[in-house]
């Protein structure tokens, strides 16, 4: 004999079906957007490139070229260390890709140079990889 399912079973079961394909979906579509509609305006947000807790950032600033946008962003690194062991530390020499998360699967390039006692990192979504 054949057990059949309550009809408040089945509501609940479509109900749960109904609400992760709309997440699903919601998803998809968040991702179509970042990935299709994406433009050069587009700017990285800082917490994108994980800091040590002894390095200040002395400045952080946007702007925008011919290739895009970017995030530039100036550490100080804290004293008895040189900004060459900061960017060996960060893996920002020459370059870094951070890959994207969950809510933004874009991947963010990290390039650092250093001078005058600081590491300056640009952060840009737009670059393609280095290739030496």
């Amino acid at each position: 004999m054949r057990a059949t399912a309550s009809p408040r079973r089945t509501v609940v079961l479509i109900v749960a079906l109904s609400l992760i394909a709309a997440a699903i979906l919601a998803y998809g579509l968040r991702v179509a957007w970042l990935m299709v509609l994406a433009d050069e305006g587009d700017v990285p947000p800082a917490s994108a490139l994980a800091l040590p807790a002894d390095v200040t950032v002395s400045s952080d600033t946007i702007g925008c070229g011919s290739g895009g946008c970017s995030r530039t962003l100036t550490l100080t690194p804290v004293d008895g260390n040189t900004p060459e062991a900061l960017a060996n530390e960060l893996g920002t020499t020459p370059q870094l890709l951070i890959p994207g998360t969950f809510f933004d699967p874009r991947t963010v390039s990290a390039f650092g140079t250093v001078g005058d006692g600081e590491l300056v990192v640009v952060l840009d979504y737009s670059s393609t990889e280095y290739v030496p």
